[in-house]
């Protein structure tokens, strides 16, 4: 099993106890050297080399595909499996989120092009991208896509550290993103909440309220996501 020695990351010099909390989701980056181009294509992997700091020597870790795509009799694929091989040893699952159909991308944590911190299976740790990958910040992926309320008990505000508003809105309410600012280092988000998404009914959703919310929940997760493979 690839989750059998976690103990290395106690005591291993590339993470701190600060590297368990979880960090804010920035925005996702391709990486078509693992990932491939298309979703389902046969194409030829390499691995992508992970270090303690950008530019460092440092060298903890790699990614690479564990199992290639397999095509499905019916039509589609399935079963990629992309992993982080720690220089100790240990093997275990790249964390990923899907950006399109069949379409996976690495989570960001952090982004200083052309390097990127990105979140592993425990901590996290920096690569260097290629012309080839691509970033989506958090922003661009809500104002694109279909978006939606991703977390319970999420509180609106009248702005940015303001008042807060009447209790919010269910997980799954669908809203759309119209503007972003950053105050105190924290990202949030103007949304208006419709009275419906466009895949649920053809005519044009209503806009029910406006508000102010934060980008991220208090441990990282975002307020917000989107139906990464659309109606």
């Amino acid at each position: 099993m690839v989750w059998r020695t976690w103990i290395f990351l106690l005591g291993g010099s590339c993470f701190s106890a600060a590297a368990f909390a979880e960090a804010p989701l920035q925005g996702l980056l391709t990486l078509p050297e693992v990932f491939g181009e298309l979703p389902c294509e046969v194409f030829e992997p390499k691995e992508i080399a992970l270090l303690s700091s950008p530019a460092s020597a440092a060298h903890i870790g790699r990614i690479r595909v564990a199992q290639p795509w397999t095509q499905l009799g019916e039509g589609g694929c399935a079963g990629l499996r992309v992993d982080v091989v720690f220089d100790t040893g240990v093997v275990a699952e790249l964390p990923q989120r899907e950006l399109n159909y069949e379409s996976p991308a690495v989570i960001v944590l952090e982004a200083r092009s052309p390097w990127f911190r990105v979140q592993l299976p425990a901590g996290s740790a920096w690569l260097m991208a290629s012309a080839r990958d691509q970033y989506f910040p958090l922003v661009a992926l809500l104002r694109d896509g279909l978006s939606y309320v991703a977390e319970p008990e999420l509180i609106a505000w009248d702005h940015p550290g303001g008042s807060a508003l009447p209790p919010g809105w269910p997980v799954g309410t669908p809203v759309r993103v119209r503007e972003s600012q950053v105050v105190d280092d924290a990202l949030w988000l103007r949304i208006e909440i419709l009275s419906h998404s466009v895949c649920d009914a053809a005519e044009r959703p209503k806009v029910l309220a406006q508000a102010w919310v934060p980008a991220h929940a208090a441990y990282g997760k975002p307020n917000l996501w989107f139906y990464s493979r659309g109606c």
